[in-house]
């Protein structure tokens, strides 16, 4: 899987040690009503089911929908 790196102040961070990883997930049933398949995802994202997304936001301070 491949890690998208991110940083919210809009200046480059001074050290890599200060980046954030974060997958791209994307919910089936929402990709399916918009007849999304998997090449017309950008680079590294991926499907993922409800039950995954909805482990991670239980998990997560962040998520974004």
């Amino acid at each position: 899987m491949q890690k998208f790196n991110f940083h919210c102040s809009g200046e480059l961070p001074k050290r890599r040690s200060s980046w954030v990883s974060a997958a791209i997930l994307v919910g089936t049933p929402c990709a399916r009503t918009r007849l999304l398949d998997p090449e017309n995802l950008i680079k590294g994202a991926r499907f993922s089911t409800a039950d995954k997304l909805i482990e991670m936001a239980a998990e997560s301070q962040v998520f974004t929908f």
